[in-house]
């Protein structure tokens, strides 16, 4: 057995494995590797092979643009007979990426992200994601692949090598883990692939040769021709009960339509707010623009923790809590509360705890504030507030603090839902709240909970979002999507369903340009 090969021995009896290869009803005694892909897209593999993302004119892209953003080089390579190495340096995205446990966090966003776009272009094809097997003894025995084997998810910056001598010590049992949630980072490491050919710019396909089974969700069915090439391929078809169900994949809007339900008897208003919100966001970025990649320092801090995701949504709450200190009557105090969200963390040089970049922000949008806000007053406390809002309460002037500064504040802050539930050590503290205009209405006492529980589950609507030139319109056309997919996949019951087709009715003609 050629050394590249040698080390796949002793995963043959890793127990995880063997449980893993039985729940997708591989052949036990065989070590595969899976990818996974879009209906739509089978056929072309099935025809070519399965090229890397970067030789692609258009695809179907599962993965989100904040996790391919922390995919780099790699050092691929591979051992020769009397011990000597090739190895090669190579961008990512120029290579192919497999799963050795498809059981991980990433196959239930590619079934997401499936899910959600294919209501977007009315396509059923790209509601199916299929897992793809592959022989992984067949694909190192041949002497064009360059390899490596990681220990987690490649956007991740894992373990990466390709020395059979280190990668027996890899944690298997964690990579194989079939339950729980305490070792989804291992679960997703992969196995990344250089296929040399005569283009050195990305790799070759990985041969169709190599695929021995396509695995589907219990009772979907391929198409005629895609049945057809999987016959001429000699590839298997079979399912497997690994797939989650609408009502798990669309788990945040259930959440968002509940915590939504249970705000509305505090406040009768709540959905009027936010589709003031929506239509304000909306509104603001065709005028002035949105919080796109080019706008940040960084592309690490553009996809970051601080980046495009977070600054929609802020602005989103920025201008939904706004409506509560300046009312539903668009004005321009409602402009300033979206205007100093958009530039917040525009101006951090990282993606970890960094003081000093609201004063960053501040100055260098000072001629921005200036275009946009046209009342000095409100000018300098948009200025104020972008300059604050990363200080402590207690180091703010009393002047400082006015309801600008209140409003960004709490919108920031609600908005740690993508760091974990409220209450949670890294999540929302609401007791933590400023939100002075709730408490003076005796009903919304408890709103600031509440608001941190929507905050946290759109947070989870968004979190794979495909952001592009219009993020601000992307934040609410995926919250439109998922409650359409749900609605259409009768994910939703009772009262929710009838909150999700209002919600649904509400925000349509605010994405098709209609409505004032």
């Amino acid at each position: 057995m050629s050394c590249n090969r040698e080390w796949i021995e002793p995963l043959r009896d890793c127990p995880g494995r063997r449980v893993v290869a039985k729940r997708l009803g591989a052949d036990e005694n065989h070590v595969y590797v899976y990818y996974a892909c879009a209906g739509s897209t089978l056929p072309g593999i099935l025809a070519d092979g399965i090229r890397c993302r970067d030789s692609l004119p258009a695809s179907v892209d599962l993965s989100s643009p904040d996790v391919q953003s922390r995919r780099s080089q790699v050092r691929l390579g591979r051992v020769e007979a009397d011990g000597s190495e090739r190895v090669r340096d190579t961008q990512i995205h120029s290579c192919v990426n497999l799963f050795w446990n498809p059981l991980n966090r990433t196959f239930e966003a590619f079934q997401r992200s499936a899910l959600l776009r294919s209501v977007e272009a009315s396509n059923p094809e790209h509601r199916t994601v299929c897992l793809l097997e592959l022989d992984v003894e067949a694909i190192l025995a041949d002497d064009s692949v360059y390899w490596a084997a990681t220990d987690g998810n490649a956007a991740a910056r894992p373990h990466t090598s390709h020395d059979p001598r280190d990668l027996v010590s890899f944690p298997w049992r964690d990579i194989y883990s079939a339950d729980g949630q305490e070792h989804h980072n291992a679960r997703a490491a992969e196995l990344i692939l250089f296929v040399q050919g005569s283009g050195e710019l990305f790799t070759g396909p990985v041969p169709c040769a190599c695929i021995t089974r396509v695995i589907l969700p219990p009772g979907m069915r391929l198409t005629s021709e895609q049945e057809a090439l999987l016959s001429e391929a000699h590839v298997s078809c079979q399912s497997a009960d690994v797939y989650k169900t609408p009502s798990e994949l669309l788990r945040a809007e259930a959440g968002f339509l509940k915590t939504l339900a249970e705000l509305w008897p505090m406040d009768p208003s709540i959905v009027k707010r936010l589709v003031f919100a929506a239509r304000a966001l909306n509104e603001f970025e065709l005028q002035h623009g949105g919080p796109t990649a080019d706008r940040f320092l960084s592309p690490a801090a553009a996809h970051g923790p601080h980046g495009i995701g977070h600054a929609a949504r802020v602005m989103f709450w920025s201008a939904c809590v706004a409506t509560y200190a300046c009312g539903l009557l668009r004005t321009s105090r409602h402009t300033a509360a979206i205007l100093v969200a958009s530039l917040h963390d525009l101006s951090r040089e990282g993606t970890g705890s960094e003081s000093g970049h609201g004063a960053r922000a501040a100055e260098r949008f000072r001629p921005e504030i200036g275009r946009v806000m046209s009342e000095p007053e409100l000018r300098l406390s948009c200025e104020s507030a972008v300059r604050t809002h990363d200080v402590d309460d207690l180091d703010c002037s009393r002047t400082a603090r006015d309801w600008l500064w209140e409003v960004l504040k709490d919108a920031d802050a609600v908005d740690r839902g993508r760091f974990g539930a409220p209450g949670s050590e890294k999540g929302c503290r609401s007791e933590m709240l400023r939100l002075g205009h709730f408490g003076r209405q005796e009903k919304l006492s408890d709103a600031g909970e509440k608001f941190a529980w929507m905050a946290y589950w759109l947070s989870g609507i968004t979190r794979y979002s495909q952001w592009g030139d219009r993020p601000c319109r992307r934040l609410l056309s995926d919250l439109v999507l998922g409650l359409r997919a749900g609605l259409q996949e009768d994910a939703f019951r009772g009262r929710f369903h009838d909150v999700a087709i209002m919600l649904v009715q509400e925000l349509t003609p605010i994405l098709n340009g209609q409505g004032g």
